[in-house]
């Protein structure tokens, strides 16, 4: 691996670089000048901090993409921020106590989640959902939780002691714990989805957590001899790694198979550690380095020099060189004293003959001559060309970009069909990373990816398979991606937190359910606007719209009441019409093909005992049977024949099938762990079952009565379809 110490000194510390990027830096550092802080965090193009510069501390935002930098708090008592997607989340003490606060970068709306009289602290956001310490219980401090999607707040921990340092990355909650004794600091996971507590480490000396995905990292404490080493937890495992020996760890941060710290083993360092390879990598030198933070292959920190503090972001992506013997803190790189690094994108990277592909260059430095060969015998030298593949074929497209310091070259694959052999193709929202994976069915690869709105969720295919619309719940709007090329076409803004959607058959509607709003947004496909807005129960979820196109059933779940509820929108007038009682925590809904029955699935709870789907007749708008399935049903779909209701059982990891005749269960399937599944999830003849955010499992299922399963977590949405 190669790595870079980069920005000389004299460059870093220009006056009045208030905001923005300092012009000579290198390709893959960026600076910017504050007064005194912290980096807490960062999130795509993103990143936050502290900052004292009126005197008090204040919450800053950075934009990458656009050099911006915006003042998010302006009462000098904020703390401790943390980004995920659109949200910011920081304690505050403005009022005399320190409470929690969120910023909606999309909306600049700011939310007072806490308000009882005791000290906050220490938030983490992942997704819907916000943790942190409290001492409301005069008790030490507990962990709390609030779902950002259903407004509501859980007490996770209620041990007389004191539990801190909460970190969230899915329905993972890890803390540290003293529970038994004060020098007896442990770490412990509560599962959300299972209600699991888990004691994770021990030794008793193990502080200042993270977590992603399934791995926990932190700091050991050597109260013996004061040193510090960090460690990771493999949760799917229990496994548990030592990662440095040197004694001399700061609190290390996890993103994917990288963990990022500070450590002052000799002069203090910005250091790597690849899990994948094992490799632990020296990034930047400086005695000076503080609070890194990675997102992706971008690390930020913070870098006091000539007693001015910086904020640096370096990317793991570029080729610079590193020179480990250099006596110097930083040296600078100019790109244009580097050979460039050849990098373009192709849209769209497949289709049918005559296919037109443009080619867009984004080679890094400054290359100054471009030769391209599009695999099927022409060529080019302009910087971004277009080009039409007339047959059908694989064709390697190679750019070789070249400047007076070197060459370098990249190759990518386009792959032309004929109109017969394409898919059908599988939408999936990746709600962590902000885009939408295409599978194509056949050879059950990714053949594209989608970048769209902050945390997708839903997604609906028309039936002409031309377009496919996505929920981005972060961003408060639906992507239209144009199936043809895989581009976002069109942004539609919508109502506050919008999570389900479904196409009427015709194409002409899209219906959009607005978690925040309380409401559905009617949008108009042919102009891409919300034509109108119809009111609906508290905290609309998942819908559906029967063959006609004349009915839309929406579940709700009011959250003050306990009270699941489905509305029936007239689609002629936009009205409701009826409001059907089923139960409580309604996560699931699916209507036959022939439109008569519609079967909504309704999650566990204490008072009331369900783990059933209800299903309502349509010709009364009636709930005309309840039939007891698995445990915490989360998902319900019809075969296309309408002959079979599939029904995913998230904690008794099973799949229940209801015969429609009988409405009855007549086959009980095991399946993976923890499956869940939104939206439409029958297809033709292929199973994918992907059983957490970053692992998936492919092949095929041959047991009775299954046609196709898509059982997908709660982070991502399939649908499958055919285009034309």
């Amino acid at each position: 691996m190669i790595t870079n110490r980069l920005v000389d000194n004299t460059i870093a510390s220009k006056e009045n670089s208030i905001t923005g990027v300092s012009e000579e830096n290198s390709a893959n550092e960026e600076s910017v000048d504050i007064t005194t802080g912290s980096v807490a965090a960062i999130y795509g193009d993103r990143i936050v901090w502290t900052d004292n510069r009126n005197g008090n501390s204040d919450i800053y935002m950075y934009d990458l993409s656009t050099h911006n930098e915006t003042q998010v708090t302006n009462h000098r008592s904020a703390t401790n921020p943390v980004i995920y997607g659109s949200r910011i989340v920081w304690a505050d003490n403005r009022n005399g106590n320190s409470d929690i606060y969120m910023y909606n970068i999309s909306t600049s709306a700011k939310t007072q989640i806490t308000t009882n009289n005791s000290t906050k602290g220490n938030p983490s956001i992942s997704g819907d959902r916000i943790v942190w310490a409290d001492s409301r219980n005069g008790n030490g401090s507990n962990v709390y939780m609030y779902n950002i999607f259903t407004s509501t707040e859980t007490q996770i921990t209620t041990s007389n002691s004191t539990q801190g340092n909460p970190a969230i990355s899915g329905d993972r909650i890890v803390w540290v714990d003293n529970r038994n004794g004060n020098l007896d600091l442990n770490l412990y996971m509560y599962n959300i989805s299972t209600h699991m507590e888990t004691k994770i480490t021990t030794d008793g000396s193990e502080i200042n957590p993270a977590i992603y995905g399934d791995r926990i990292v932190w700091e050991h404490w050597d109260i013996y001899n004061g040193s510090f080493d960090i460690y990771m937890y493999n949760i799917s495992t229990s496994n548990k790694t030592q990662i440095t020996n040197s004694g001399s760890a700061q609190p290390p941060v996890i993103y994917g198979d990288r963990i990022v710290w500070i450590d002052s083993r000799g002069p203090s360092c910005l250091y790597m550690y690849n899990l994948s390879t094992s490799i632990e990598t020296p990034l930047v030198f400086s005695v000076s380095a503080d609070s890194p933070a990675i997102y992706d292959d971008r690390i930020a920190w913070m870098n006091y020099r000539n007693g001015i503090p910086y904020l640096y972001m370096y990317n793991l992506s570029s080729k610079l060189p590193f020179d480990a013997s250099s006596e110097n803190d930083f040296i600078c790189y100019f790109p244009d004293k580097l050979p460039p690094v050849a990098a373009f994108s192709v849209s769209p990277l497949f289709g049918k003959a005559p296919l037109n592909v443009t080619f867009t260059d984004k080679t890094k430095g400054t290359p100054t001559v471009w030769e391209w060969n599009f695999g099927d015998g022409a060529n080019s030298t302009h910087q971004n060309p277009t080009h039409v593949y007339s047959k059908a074929g694989t064709y390697k497209v190679n750019l070789t970009v070249s400047n007076a310091n070197g060459t370098d070259s990249k190759t990518n694959e386009i792959d032309v069909k004929n109109a017969s052999s394409m898919g059908p193709y599988a939408y999936i929202t990746n709600s962590w990373d902000n885009n939408v994976s295409v599978i194509d069915t056949t050879t059950n690869t990714v053949i594209a990816t989608v970048d769209v709105g902050s945390s997708p969720w839903g997604v609906a295919v028309n039936s002409a398979g031309t377009k496919a619309y996505v929920t981005n719940s972060g961003s408060d709007s639906v992507s239209v991606i144009d199936t043809a090329t895989n581009t976002v076409s069109a942004t539609v803004p919508v109502g506050g937190s919008p999570y389900g959607v479904a196409v009427n058959s015709a194409g002409t509607k899209v219906y959009v359910t607005n978690i925040n709003s309380n409401n559905v947004s009617v949008i108009d496909a042919a102009s891409n606007t919300v034509s109108a807005t119809v009111n609906v129960s508290s905290s609309p979820y998942g819908v559906v719209v029967n063959r006609m196109g004349t009915k839309v059933y929406v579940e709700s779940n009011d959250m003050a009441t306990g009270n699941g509820t489905v509305s029936v929108i007239d689609t002629a007038t936009n009205k409701v019409t009826a409001t059907v009682n089923v139960g409580s925590y309604l996560y699931g809904i699916a209507i036959t093909p022939d439109g008569r029955k519609v079967y909504v699935s309704k999650e566990y709870v204490s008072n009331d005992g369900n783990n059933t789907v209800s299903v309502i007749d349509t010709s009364t708008n009636s709930v005309t049977a309840t039939v007891p399935v698995g445990s915490y049903p989360y998902g319900v779909a019809v075969n296309p024949a309408g002959t079979k209701v599939y029904v995913v059982n998230s904690v008794s990891n099973t799949v229940s099938v209801i015969d429609t005749s009988t409405d009855s269960v007549t086959a009980t399937v095991p399946v993976g762990g923890s499956p869940q599944a939104l939206g439409d999830f029958i297809g033709e003849k292929t199973v994918e079952q992907t059983q957490s955010p970053k692992t998936s499992k492919k092949g095929s299922m041959k047991t009775p009565g299954f046609e196709t399963i898509y059982g997908v977590v709660s982070l991502l949405a399939v649908f499958l379809h055919k285009r034309k």
